[in-house]
């Protein structure tokens, strides 16, 4: 008998393979409000590319490790790292925990599983493709792509954005008035609103695209809705030929203002990453002065090194 995922009247028993419990969870993350649209688009592309077609159709009583290891974890360790490895698996942890939370299984068939069950290989950080004198031969390459693409680069470029973050930029984040990029805390990784200040050279950049977007949203797509992150992710590619992401953008700024000297907490906050009260205790009360000074100069090292073409 087919379950209805939406339904708030599943009771137990009535799930029986992986595929319902997994529609359930999906459509309880699509209509969670705390979650960031990155996060959400990040948990679906699990389920459906994943999670669903290679342990749908398993019994819940039958999913073991076996199983999982040779139907979802060994496979995805051949094609993709091991941190996607690792968060796809925690989509599958969540999604049966949370179901035996409220009580829609009788049991987590994950419960005592973990990513070290499967594989034992240290997960390192990725280092950047990018290092800071690649940055010259990116700016030329962006010459060449459309506008939309070029100016959604800079953005990232310029502030260390996330790519998911930045496409959902609409124009009224944006005030010339305060001088201001404002990115709401339902659009950030760690829900905490951001606050990036403009510089003389990046208002030079926004006015020079922002006047032949029309619609509400700073990277439209076609449909006049915010540019999905696929989408996103593939207009990167198509300017870099595979050779760097987006992230790789984040981090390669974060390495040039370590090599221009920012302090480790400013600079924290310039890509507003998660800090202890301890940390927040710590910067001082002139952050935001320290931040629009840094900016400022790592916006001018980007002028000197090609960044002024797309400032005419």
């Amino acid at each position: 008998m087919a379950v209805d995922a939406s339904s708030e009247k599943i009771r137990v028993g009535q799930m029986h393979n992986v595929a319902q419990v997994l529609a359930w969870y999906l459509n309880r993350v699509k209509n969670d409000r705390n979650l960031s649209a990155g996060r959400k688009s990040s948990i679906k592309t699990s389920i459906r590319k994943h999670l669903t077609p290679r342990l749908g159709l398993l019994r819940l009583d039958k999913l073991e490790r076996s199983h999982i290891d040779k139907s979802l974890m060994w496979p995805l360790q051949a094609d993709y790292s091991l941190a996607t490895v690792k968060a796809i698996f925690s989509v599958l942890k969540a999604a049966m925990r949370q179901a035996e939370k409220i009580g829609v299984i009788e049991r987590d068939p994950c419960a005592s599983m973990k990513f070290t069950d499967f594989i034992s290989a240290e997960i390192l950080p990725k280092s950047s493709r990018l290092r800071p004198h690649n940055i010259e031969g990116v700016l030329k390459q962006l010459q060449q792509a459309p506008p939309r693409t070029q100016f959604m680069i800079l953005m990232m470029l310029m502030y260390g954005t996330r790519l998911n973050e930045t496409v959902l930029t609409r124009k009224a984040d944006i005030s010339f008035v305060d001088q201001l990029w404002f990115i709401p805390e339902n659009h950030t990784k760690t829900r905490q609103a951001h606050e990036l200040p403009l510089t003389v050279t990046s208002i030079k950049v926004i006015e020079k695209f922002l006047p032949h977007i029309k619609g509400r949203y700073v990277f439209p797509s076609r449909k006049g809705k915010a540019l999905s992150g696929s989408s996103a992710s593939k207009a990167v590619r198509e300017v870099s030929g595979g050779e760097w992401s987006a992230h790789d953008l984040r981090k390669v700024a974060r390495t040039i203002w370590q090599d221009q000297g920012v302090d480790y907490y400013i600079g924290e906050l310039m890509l507003n990453h998660s800090l202890s009260k301890l940390d927040k205790a710590y910067i001082h009360t002139h952050a935001k002065s320290l931040i629009q000074k840094e900016f400022e100069t790592y916006h001018q090292w980007l002028l000197e090194r090609g960044l002024n073409y797309f400032c005419k």
